[in-house]
């Protein structure tokens, strides 16, 4: 009996570490268009203008002018208002029609806008919490196109706040 309890309590351990694996986000892709990568969370940077984006559930975009720097280099995120989560990439040369998509936790169709990259220069690419209905657990998933070219992919993991105090703190009162 002690060996089948054993057996059924290292079965249920084993399913339990996939599963919690499986939750786990993968590790950040690049292709050959870019030359670095770096994932991350902060508070949500200053927007200085919004474009039209009329297929993203908003129907618009935030545009950050300035490349913000990550507060923690991570790819998990609290579900917390006022957070953002993205991605800081340096592409080889100038790219147009990048088609821009975010896959949230259960939906059935990504969020798509597009954006030129006129220069060499750093470019932000996230997500922020701005409203509660956004603050999905689960994977997300970020990523940039250029035509059929991938220019990266990366992925993170929404928690919730409590799992990851010190970040949710971070940003209370800021956004």
């Amino acid at each position: 009996m002690r060996s089948v309890l054993f057996v059924l309590a290292t079965l249920s351990f084993g399913m339990l570490s996939a599963a919690a694996l499986a939750a786990q986000p993968a590790a950040p892709e690049m292709g050959n268009r870019v030359t670095a990568l770096t994932a991350g969370v902060l508070c949500t940077p200053r927007v200085t203008e919004r474009a039209e984006a009329p297929d993203t559930t908003l129907g618009f975009t935030g545009i950050v002018t300035d490349t913000p720097k990550f507060t923690f280099e991570q790819q998990q995120v609290p579900a917390t208002l006022g957070m953002t989560f993205g991605l800081i990439y340096t592409p080889k040369f100038a790219l147009i029609n990048v088609r821009n998509l975010t896959y949230r936790p259960n939906a059935t169709e990504p969020d798509v806008f597009y954006s030129d990259v006129l220069d060499r220069a750093d470019r932000f690419r996230g997500f922020s919490f701005d409203y509660a209905n956004e603050l999905a657990l689960g994977v997300w998933r970020l990523e940039g196109w250029q035509g059929d070219v991938m220019l990266y992919r990366v992925e993170f993991e929404v928690v919730a706040p409590e799992k990851l105090p010190e970040v949710s703190a971070y940003c209370m009162g800021m956004s």
